[in-house]
């Protein structure tokens, strides 16, 4: 006789209905047992009269369900997230780029259930799945009998729970903005950084730009992205690398240290700037660049993205399309964002600052190669030797010179001239365009007369007053001038 083997549920539904068969215990009784009705248990102890103990096995056992995903398709599967072009995404990423680019439309509960399987975990799995994994694996090792399998078993058992902090989110769009890079290998052959700004309030990317080394020129891409397409934040929280803060030996980090060239212009568009050394301080733009470098190695394969500058034109898209899926979309009323200065002044403002001084032949040096200054007409203005000179490297590259006072646009000597009176013809001379100078107003200019001011020694009154006349420049300067007797 064949043995029937049931499940516990089953067992117990044909323990009732066997006592109900044989009289020990009444219908009623049943129904209140099994929570079934009285129609249900009737039809159970017909069959059980008929059919014995077999009547309660489920009668899809041991067949493949329908709805089952074929083995080949699971193999499939894993063939494709175990090549290079999808290896390492996480599983939801894996998901949507199964169906948009190899046509197979499966759930992400599927498609995890089929790699965890197989022994893959996802890189971005719960500390939940990881430790199930954790012990599952723990007790194959404890029944393995091999020994090359059980240092396999044992490669796979890593620590793999992480603690994160949690922090409130800021209210407002633009009240906080955290600031960050991180050194990864986007792509195979290269080590590239990628700057990031992350709005702490809605999770959107508000800049983002990749360069071959962690510099100051890198965060301005990203503060002019943030400036042109948001407006100016009320607050950057960085790290204390040095393009933020001097920490060099004679000046320790603390919170009032950050007249940087990069606080500086914080400074300049009243942009409040905190550097941290606590990494889960600024946990939303870690927890950023773990998501993209998990998802943006596998987009870039997938596009053919093979350098800095095809990366870069790439992220311009992808920046909406991340902010669309992963962004907390906070209300753009709530916004706290300020109204940015044009084009012109923003290239002023991301610039880069060098003390140097006129020598006898009445130019400068600057990165190697000598300069003059010259006045809006082009003719060049002459010093004295030893004339201290601030350089003003504009953010498109532009050089001007600030002395005593005064703005000049600067003239680069070339080592040799470009055109011969003697043996070239007159048309191949290149026509001079028209030099700008920075006016009065500009950024750095503005700076030096806001250090004047304070150096007045006014009272609270009187510089809440002239404060409020020095953003109104334009308008009240001869007010202001007046207040110094100039």
């Amino acid at each position: 006789m064949r043995k029937v083997e049931l499940t516990m549920n089953e067992n117990a539904k044909y323990e009732v209905i066997k006592k109900v068969s044989e009289g020990i215990i009444r219908k009623s009784k049943a129904e209140v047992i099994l929570g079934l009705s009285r129609r249900q248990i009737d039809r159970l102890v017909a069959s059980y009269k008929q059919n014995g103990k077999d009547a309660f096995r489920h009668k899809n056992r041991g067949r493949t369900s329908s709805h089952a995903t074929c083995p080949q398709l699971k193999k499939d599967i894993i063939d494709l997230y175990l090549s290079d072009k999808y290896h390492d995404a996480n599983i939801t990423h894996f998901t949507e780029l199964l169906e948009s680019k190899e046509k197979i439309k499966l759930s992400r509960t599927t498609v995890n259930a089929i790699l965890f399987d197989d022994d893959i975990l996802s890189p971005k799995a719960h500390r939940k799945t990881k430790k199930r994994y954790k012990e599952a694996l723990e007790k194959q090792l404890k029944d393995e009998s091999s020994s090359a399998e059980a240092i396999e078993i044992e490669e796979k058992l890593v620590a793999l729970e992480v603690a994160h902090p949690l922090r409130p989110r800021a209210k407002y769009r633009g009240e906080l903005v955290q600031l960050d890079a991180s050194q990864h290998f986007w792509i195979d052959s290269e080590y590239w950084h990628l700057h990031a700004a992350i709005d702490d309030a809605s999770g959107d990317i508000v800049g983002a730009f990749f360069s071959k080394e962690e510099v100051l020129h890198s965060y301005y891409h990203v503060t002019k992205q943030i400036l042109l397409k948001h407006g100016i934040p009320h607050k950057f929280l960085t790290d204390y690398r040095t393009v933020f803060n001097d920490n060099s030996k004679n000046n320790k980090p603390d919170e009032n240290n950050a007249l940087t060239q990069f606080g500086y212009m914080c400074k300049q568009l009243g942009i409040e700037l905190e550097c941290t050394i606590v990494p889960q301080k600024k946990g939303r733009v870690e927890r950023l660049f773990g998501t993209l470098q998990s998802r943006l190695v596998t987009e870039f394969k997938v596009h053919g993205i093979s350098t800095i500058e095809q990366a870069n034109e790439f992220l311009d898209s992808y920046i909406d399309e991340f902010n669309s899926k992963f962004g907390t979309r906070v209300n753009h009323n709530t916004s706290v964002f300020e109204m940015p200065p044009n084009d012109e002044q923003i290239n002023l403002h991301l610039a880069v600052l060098k003390s140097r001084v006129i020598n006898k032949g009445h130019h400068f040096r600057f990165n190697k190669h000598y300069y003059v200054p010259i006045d809006s007409q082009g003719k060049q203005v002459f010093f004295t030797n030893k004339t201290p000179v601030l350089v003003i490297s504009a953010f498109d590259g532009q050089l001007f010179a600030s002395i005593d006072e005064r703005v000049y646009a600067t003239k680069h000597l070339p080592t040799h001239q470009r055109f011969s009176k003697e043996f070239d013809s007159q048309s191949d001379q290149v026509e001079q365009t028209k030099i700008y100078v920075p006016d009065f107003y500009h950024p750095w200019k503005f700076g030096n007369f806001q250090n004047f001011v304070f150096e007045q020694k006014l009272s609270p009154q009187e510089w809440e007053d002239l404060h409020y006349s020095s953003h109104n420049l334009l308008a009240n300067v001869d007010e202001v001038l007046r207040h110094f007797n100039f």
